[in-house]
């Protein structure tokens, strides 16, 4: 919004920037900003806009790194368990998802041509949080998405647990019906690849930082 006390974008610009010129070779994950003080054009309360989900800024004021190869956005967003926003009660949830999801990220692929990674999401996966988490993987295999699933361990305490863990409550045992979603999402044999197309010699030392 033009206030540089608090435009997250110009931050990231400055931090991604100062670690690519220590590191090159990293991506620069850039989260998305809430409601408050959101971003010109989506900055009200009401629409339950999740921290970190909110990227519209990048329509009028796109991140500019040194290297934009580098620069992969990574909003963050949630369901039901977490909160019952006003959208998951919708008489057409979850059909009304992927235009919200569109408004808020994913149009970012697009228009810059950058990545999207979610950076956390998650839940406890019954009911509408079951029927959200469904659609959110088929969404991302439609769109090309990635993930980073919120969480591997459950809370100590029951006002933690909001997500629930891809390991149930005593910490070891696999979650076998969150488990068997996340293998439908499209991934990249990275061992295979290393297979394909080992690296001669011995690899460059990283830089320090």
């Amino acid at each position: 919004k033009g206030d540089q006390n608090t435009d997250w974008g110009k931050a990231a610009e400055r931090l991604g920037d100062h670690v690519l010129s220590n590191c090159a070779r990293w991506l620069i994950f850039v989260e998305g900003v809430g409601y408050d003080p959101g971003a010109m054009g989506m900055d009200n309360s009401g629409d339950g806009i999740w921290w970190g989900e909110n990227l519209y800024g990048v329509r009028r004021q796109p991140v500019s790194l040194s290297d934009q190869s580098k620069l992969v956005f990574s909003p963050h967003t949630y369901g039901p368990s977490v909160y019952e926003q006003a959208y998951f009660k919708a008489r057409d949830f979850p059909h009304n998802m992927p235009k919200l999801w569109t408004e808020r990220f994913e149009f970012v692929r697009e228009l810059v041509g950058a990545p999207v990674v979610i950076g956390e999401i998650g839940g406890h996966y019954t009911g509408l949080d079951r029927m959200w988490q469904d659609w959110a993987i088929d969404f991302m295999n439609e769109k090309g998405m990635g993930l980073f699933y919120f969480t591997l361990l459950v809370g100590h305490h029951a006002q933690e647990d909001d997500t629930g863990g891809l390991l149930k409550d005593d910490w070891t045992t696999g979650d076998t019906a969150k488990l068997a979603l996340l293998a439908n999402l499209k991934s990249t044999d990275v061992l295979k690849l290393k297979e394909d197309h080992p690296r001669e010699g011995k690899p460059p030392s990283p830089t320090p930082l």
